[in-house]
């Protein structure tokens, strides 16, 4: 989205052609979701609202565009059931279960599993830890996870 500002304070133009096309025929070409588009919108109009109080600009240009209808929530994804996680690793490979396990023990997303380096897991201590760097954690914080012996 642009803003062009005119020679006088009174001549700001919004291209509202731009928001528009994005919420109208690109939301999954983008991969933007339609919160996001909703949240700009907010964030866009509440800063024209003030600025046409302040008489910056004659009328918010934003008024009359709508929100994006937001798709049908997910289904809800939940945790393995013990008995389900059991099975899970009596039907894989010994390769595959230890990583599970480290999975199902940690909590660690996929996105961390696969950004763990040999130097990152710690098996001289008691018990044994795995560091998750803030580079690969999805909050961006370096954490630390006790393994269990199994």
């Amino acid at each position: 989205m642009k803003i062009y500002l005119g020679a006088d304070h009174a001549g700001f133009e919004l291209k509202t052609q731009i928001y528009e096309h994005l919420v109208h025929n690109d939301i999954e070409a983008e991969d933007v979701g339609a919160k996001t588009l909703n949240d700009l919108l907010g964030a866009m109009s509440s800063l024209l609202n003030w600025m046409e109080r302040q008489q910056l600009i004659l009328s918010n240009p934003l008024k009359h565009v709508e929100r994006v209808r937001e798709r049908a929530p997910r289904e809800f994804r939940r945790a393995l059931l013990p008995a389900d996680a059991q099975r899970l690793l009596a039907v894989s490979p010994p390769h595959r279960a230890t990583v599970y396990l480290m999975v199902l023990y940690t909590g660690l997303r996929s996105s961390e599993m696969k950004g763990l380096k040999w130097e990152d897991i710690d098996l001289d201590v008691s018990p044994a830890t795995v560091r998750v760097p803030s580079s690969i954690s999805k909050n961006r914080k370096t954490s630390v996870h006790g393994l269990r012996p199994e």
